[in-house]
């Protein structure tokens, strides 16, 4: 539900969704701990959205995270150049549940971007 009101510009529910699911969680599961940087992000409260990116930028020096969360954030706060260059790593690493990308209305304004379209690519995803 955060990531659906994410992407109906419902911030607030989006926010409290995404926190219940993080705390359900046990803050264990990254991409959802990335999808509420995310929404974080797009609601405006950059702080916060830094402090998750940090967190999973921490998690990933210790242990194996779903480096898409960290992509994630970064298209939320239209970081284009970061949130591609963490695409890119995921994809090399193999280390992202990434296979709807091409249809997250989060990464929308990188379909564009030609290194997305490699990104789609490598993956085989692009049509």
């Amino acid at each position: 539900m955060g990531i659906t009101y994410t992407c109906q510009s419902k911030f607030q529910d989006a926010v409290c969704e995404l926190e219940k699911a993080v705390d359900l969680c046990r803050r264990d599961v990254s991409w959802v701990v990335g999808a509420l940087g995310h929404a974080y992000a797009v609601a405006g409260d950059k702080e916060r959205a830094l402090a998750i990116h940090e967190e999973l930028q921490d998690r990933a020096k210790r242990e194996t995270i779903d480096l898409l969360s960290i992509a994630v954030i970064h298209a939320g706060l239209r970081n284009i150049e970061k949130a591609l260059a963490s695409l890119e790593k995921a994809v090399e690493a193999r280390g992202m549940s990434g296979i709807l990308i091409k249809e997250d209305p989060r990464f929308e304004a990188l379909h564009s971007e030609p290194r997305f379209q490699s990104v789609l690519k490598r993956m085989k995803l692009s049509s």
